[in-house]
């Protein structure tokens, strides 16, 4: 590169950065702004934030002249061995007029009454660079179809560190695993924002929940450090996930190595997968590769019998409980499902009523340990006033095994009212002076209206057999008194004789 006399000339440096082996083989600068590297930054991109020195080389440059080597030679010679002496200029690439990696210098286009020869040294290079870009020697006058150039373009290039997987991650924030029906669960997704992020031309997080988890628009939020970035990206929310990309692959220069972070809540809809996982999967599609993450929860029950306490195969319909937690706290439904009130008065209570075999169960609850409250007792038991503990775990409902029994006391009959014939033995075993008396039975009868053919009842024949019993058991203590009886005579006769 030659140029010809003029006070001063003005550089622009282009950077431009390459992704990991696409880095094209050197070729001269012309100094031209339409040279062919300015193709390159259609496609790729210029890179802020190097540090450029420029160090003077005219009398370097002479010197191997004078020992007949060629303008050429020297010029390459001066970029191999790189800079000597001190620099007297240096700026840092940025974005200028759109275009990102620039920089400029204004430098003299004479050193001690020469033509001035500069290097333009990278001294800084960014961290998303695998390489520095090579030394480039300017050797005034530069010309352009015969015409000095006041302004020359400098295209120095590097080749990106070899390409790293982001980070990815999704997590639930409280990791409980198990959760209430409608109880809120909050995920974060987050990705650390790679060194080559300018780079991409896709990047995009799609996340898709099971159909029994519903997203919470409302509290989706999209940060960097803290920061609101929504407006950077396009958002589809839906019912179960949502989809987001990035619009301006250039607005993130700033978030290199960063991380970004989605957080929302889901909540459980549906309470007819119980003991099974809810699976809430992301993934990160970019142009190096799709990353999946996935993670899932449940919800659990409980299944219970109401028995009787003597006779456990019976089971007891239309018992009624309420379930409440270990703070005492009953359960209740509302329209986003399952909440606690400390209100024993709440309208919303929930209420589990036992079947006609004595089956009734709670289903939608986290694991851990919970208490059932017997509100109404079976027809004909009594009501139990103790809390019922029971444990919800992953199989507490599935495993029929599990079932637990709650069981009642019946209520007790009054004893019977005294009959006939124990109103009959009593007075045979307290007779009144050593003799049994005997009572006359008197004849009960019904009158029966005329003309009225009486059938017999189902009960007639029962009284029948009790009255036959009744006559067989007076005839034989009438036998056992008379033999007594007879016995008494004789032995009054043997003391008179």
């Amino acid at each position: 590169m030659r140029a010809t006399e003029a006070h001063q000339v003005h550089f622009v440096i282009h950077k431009i950065v390459f992704p990991n082996g696409r880095l094209p083989a050197d070729s001269e600068n012309t100094g031209e702004e339409t040279d062919a590297h300015a193709s390159l930054l259609k496609e790729y991109r210029g890179l802020n934030g190097v540090i450029f020195d420029v160090y003077d080389q005219t009398n370097a440059f002479y010197e191997l002249r004078a020992t007949g080597v060629s303008a050429e030679d020297a010029q390459r010679t001066l970029a191999d061995e790189g800079p000597r002496g001190q620099s007297i200029a240096e700026t840092t690439t940025k974005t200028i007029a759109g275009q990102a990696g620039s920089a400029e210098f204004s430098l003299n286009t004479k050193s001690n009454g020469r033509d001035a020869v500069y290097l333009f040294y990278e001294r800084g290079d960014s961290e998303n660079s695998q390489t520095k870009s090579r030394n480039l020697v300017a050797v005034l006058p530069i010309f352009d179809n015969g015409k000095v150039l006041n302004t020359i373009h400098l295209y120095p290039k590097s080749e990106e560190k070899v390409h790293q997987t982001p980070d990815f991650t999704k997590t639930i924030l409280d990791g409980k695993g198990s959760y209430d029906y409608g109880e809120a669960i909050s995920y974060q997704d987050s990705v650390k924002l790679p060194a080559d992020m300018l780079d991409y031309k896709t990047f995009k997080i799609v996340d898709q929940a099971d159909a029994a988890l519903s997203l919470n628009q409302a509290s989706f939020k999209i940060t960097i450090d803290g920061q609101d970035v929504s407006h950077l990206f396009t958002i589809k929310l839906g019912e179960h996930g949502y989809e987001l990309s990035i619009k301006n692959i250039a607005d993130f220069e700033k978030y290199s190595m960063k991380t970004l972070t989605i957080a929302y809540s889901m909540a459980i809809n549906s309470r007819k997968k119980i003991d099974q996982a809810f699976l809430n999967t992301a993934k990160l599609i970019t142009d190096h590769e799709t990353i999946t993450k996935q993670v899932m929860v449940k919800t659990g029950g409980k299944k219970f019998r109401k028995v009787d306490l003597k006779e456990f195969s019976k089971g007891l319909s239309k018992a009624e409980f309420n379930v409440l937690n270990e703070q005492k706290q009953y359960l209740k439904e509302t329209a986003n499902g399952y909440r606690w009130t400390s209100s024993a008065s709440d309208s919303e209570i929930v209420k589990v009523i036992s079947d006609k075999n004595g089956a009734f169960q709670i289903a939608g609850l986290s694991y851990g340990t919970y208490r059932l409250k017997e509100i109404k007792a079976p027809d004909g038991y009594e009501k139990g006033d103790e809390l019922i503990p029971f444990t919800v775990t992953s199989k507490s409902f599935s495993t029929n095994e599990d079932v637990l029994r709650v069981v009642n006391k019946r209520i007790e009959s009054p004893p019977p009212k005294k009959g006939l014939i124990n109103t009959i033995l009593g007075k045979l075993h307290h007779p009144t002076n050593g003799n049994a008396q005997t009572t006359k039975k008197k004849a009960i009868s019904k009158t029966q209206p005329s003309g009225i053919l009486r059938f017999p009842q189902t009960n007639d024949q029962f009284n029948m057999v009790l009255i036959w019993f009744g006559g067989l058991i007076i005839l034989w203590m009438l036998l056992i008194l008379w033999r007594r009886r007879k016995r008494e005579e004789k032995q009054d006769e043997e003391i008179e004789k």
